[in-house]
């Protein structure tokens, strides 16, 4: 760009930086004025601010708001990842999950502990708009609800026996990668509803050959500790509902390849992409046509 010009002084700070060879709290370093991060953060995106830790170290990370393109539902807290509903631009009804729409409560009556999807009505003419997102009840600030955004109904895999939720997949990825070493970059999963099986399909941070395929023993250790953390997925295999889970690993970056496709047919900013979890969700469904599928 013409209207850049070089900094040989600052360009030597830079390489210095870099010649230490350690990435851990570099953004401290780079920018030492560097005093806060402000980002979504929450839900399908909680893997990515795991990984930007490693690099950001102690700097806090504020989500700052909860909001969707029809209203601004929440505010964060002193506790990060917790919200304060909002009531400036919309009301919003609370629908126990599994429950009919009649049931909808006002914020004032809902229960610390639960969980509910939302029904927003904005002060620009939205009529009770159905949300995807679930939310679960923390406690109270000033008579208002404190919820912490638990991810999408989309993204929820039925068991029978209960919910499986993105994040409950997500820790247990997570707790895979404590025994293999392997670190989760991303991840989707499909419910075989034929063979009744659940397949996850995770990208590692490293690029070696040797992570790919998954092994069964890698399998039925995902499956294990799945089941440990999800009392739904442990009831379903414990009846035999469920059949032993598969993981599949794929190629790095599949999951910013699928979302570039989209933003480009869709025209559209990449704030508006969400990440794939649930690849049974018709929108979803392209990301499968990938052929970086190894495993």
């Amino acid at each position: 760009d013409k209207n850049l010009n070089a900094d040989p002084e600052r360009a030597d700070e830079l390489e210095a930086i870099f010649k230490e060879g350690s990435f851990e709290g570099i953004a401290g370093r780079i920018w030492p004025k560097l005093e806060r991060i402000i980002a979504a953060g929450t839900g399908a995106f909680s893997i990515y601010t795991d990984q930007m830790r490693h690099y950001t170290g102690d700097i806090p990370h504020i989500n700052a708001l909860y909001a969707s393109s029809e209203a601004l539902i929440g505010t964060e807290t002193d506790t990060e990842g917790q919200y304060q509903l909002s009531t400036r631009n919309a009301f919003v009804e609370f629908v126990p999950l599994g429950a009919s729409f009649d049931t909808a409560l006002p914020a004032g009556e809902t229960e610390e502990g639960r969980e509910y999807s939302l029904l927003v009505t904005s002060y620009a003419g939205l009529y009770r708009y159905k949300l995807d997102d679930v939310v679960k009840i923390r406690g109270f600030k000033d008579d208002l609800p404190v919820f912490t955004f638990e991810g999408r109904l989309s993204d929820r895999i039925n068991t029978g026996y209960g919910d499986v939720t993105d994040g409950e997949i997500y820790r247990a990825l997570c707790g895979l990668s404590e025994k293999t070493g392997k670190r989760p970059a991303d991840y989707a999963y499909l419910l075989n509803e034929d063979e009744n099986s659940l397949t996850v399909y995770a990208e590692t941070s490293g690029e070696s050959e040797d992570n790919y395929p998954a092994t069964p023993e890698e399998s039925g250790l995902l499956d294990e500790i799945l089941s440990d953390i999800s009392e739904a997925y442990a009831k379903a295999r414990e009846k035999g509902t469920l059949k032993e889970l598969t993981l599949s690993y794929v190629e790095p970056e599949s999951q910013l390849l699928y979302r570039d496709m989209r933003r480009l047919r869709k025209h559209c900013s990449p704030d508006q992409i969400k990440p794939v979890r649930n690849i049974a969700n018709p929108a979803a469904s392209g990301y499968m046509k990938l052929k970086s599928i190894r495993g």
